[in-house]
């Protein structure tokens, strides 16, 4: 069984240079609450707030940003995808490093697969094949919440080629059935859940 239920994701700058941001602008898509340290604030749909790197208030907590409906996710302004603007499921998280601000995003794996394999893999491709890269990615992702390789930034990936690219696209009814339907299956090799990699020139 499959016993990681959310995955933390790094949010990169616009091209995937660096996981550290300067501005973050952020949109409720939804109404929502931000949480700062005790401090809760609602907002409505379409707000709109911004983050500097250097606020004193981010030095003493990170910000919360969890819309009332997870699906309807947070856009972000500031950032430019290969599908314009990007808005993510889930809830984000803002903190404020040493570099610039970092961008978490929480959310369901399942959810999480549905923006990696159109990212990874094109829609358009047959049916079978959508499902064995969902398959290779769900492996793949539990095996790097396991791991916890960026959990000195509260994150198990980030959104880029280093681990799974991520949300880069938009989703589609045929990568979404893929998810669907191998919902909880993993690749097993002697009785563990394998090390597998997916890459573009894997034939």
């Amino acid at each position: 069984p499959v016993d990681a239920e959310k995955i933390r994701v790094l949010i990169m700058s616009t091209g995937f240079g660096s996981i550290f941001h300067d501005t973050v602008t952020i949109e409720f898509l939804s109404s929502g609450v931000v949480t700062t340290g005790d401090k809760e604030e609602r907002f409505q749909p379409g707000s709109v707030l911004t983050f500097q790197s250097g606020d004193p208030k981010l030095a003493r907590d990170r910000v919360i940003l969890k819309p009332d409906d997870a699906n309807a996710g947070i856009r972000i302004p500031t950032l430019s995808r290969e599908n314009g603007t990007p808005q993510y499921p889930g809830h984000l998280e803002i903190k404020q490093e040493k570099e610039g601000l970092v961008i978490v995003n929480e959310v369901y794996l399942e959810d999480y697969l549905k923006r990696v394999v159109p990212s990874e893999m094109p829609a358009s491709y047959s049916k079978e094949a959508l499902k064995s890269q969902a398959v290779c990615a769900r492996t793949y992702a539990w095996r790097q919440i396991m791991a916890n390789s960026c959990k000195s930034y509260g994150a198990h990936v980030n959104d880029s080629i280093q681990y799974q690219v991520y949300n880069n696209t938009e989703t589609f009814g045929a990568t979404d059935e893929a998810v669907n339907e191998t919902y909880g299956k993993m690749i097993m090799y002697n009785g563990q859940v394998a090390e597998i990699f997916y890459f573009s020139t894997s034939c």
